[in-house]
């Protein structure tokens, strides 16, 4: 079965409910991983090699979605990348793919950390990638954080 099975009101102590501090504040719940559930990405179970656990904070539903933070802060940087080879130079078109903000499947922003995490290595990326990167974006991408 693919869809949740949550009552309408969960509560904290539910195993299936993991609450993270940020989530905590802004009221968002992420659900574990159901058996079987694999980065898309990469198409491991579980945690990674790092131990990065599998997360989705999105509108995908089921077994779909789930990723490892560091294969989402890959694909987005891989892509960005491919963007800037094949001529689209400037940054705000970069930004408005928003590979960074938003899930690349149901294309729902980023909510919670996951959100927060993106942010700070789409930062980290432009600064490494793009060091003569328009100010202004810098900045924009600053505000967010």
């Amino acid at each position: 079965q693919d869809h949740c099975c949550l009552s309408k009101d969960p509560t904290p102590d539910d195993p299936r409910i993991i609450m993270s501090s940020a989530s905590q504040s802004n009221s968002v719940v992420s659900l574990t991983p159901p058996d079987g559930a694999s980065c898309w990405l990469c198409l491991e179970e579980g945690p990674d090699d790092s131990g990065a656990p599998l997360v989705r904070d999105c509108s995908c539903r089921g077994h779909s979605g789930f990723a490892h933070l560091p294969c989402l802060v890959k694909y987005a940087e891989s892509k960005s990348k491919d963007l800037a080879k094949r001529g689209a130079h400037s940054m705000s078109y970069i930004f408005e793919e928003k590979l960074f903000q938003q899930c690349p499947n149901c294309k729902q922003a980023f909510q919670g950390d996951i959100s927060y995490d993106m942010t700070k290595a789409q930062l980290a990326f432009i600064e490494r990638e793009f060091k003569d990167a328009d100010r202004w974006n810098l900045l924009a991408l600053l505000q967010r954080i």
